[in-house]
């Protein structure tokens, strides 16, 4: 441990290219440390053509008194379709 980790398939983002990845749901807050290295990521795939969704930040639907939130229901559809998506056998 503590050695730089080079293998780029151990995570999809350290791969030179993202071509071919399946579909991703972002959730990040602006506030959340790793911000700006997640929106790069997501222009990466996005350049790459793989569908990206955006959202909310992780764990914004638990918060207190936002379960009637226009974006906390937006958060948790999206969420739900793009679980749906991820496991259709039809797919």
């Amino acid at each position: 441990m503590g050695e730089r980790e080079d293998r780029p398939y151990a995570m999809a983002a350290r791969r030179a290219d993202l071509t071919g990845l399946p579909p991703a749901w972002i959730g990040v807050g602006d506030l959340d440390l790793f911000y700006e290295e997640d929106l790069a990521y997501a222009d990466r795939l996005r350049a790459a053509g793989v569908a990206v969704e955006p959202s909310l930040f992780h764990g914004a639907d638990a918060l207190p008194g936002t379960e009637g939130a226009a974006g906390v229901r937006s958060l948790r559809g999206s969420m739900l379709a793009a679980l749906s998506a991820a496991f259709d056998p039809k797919g």
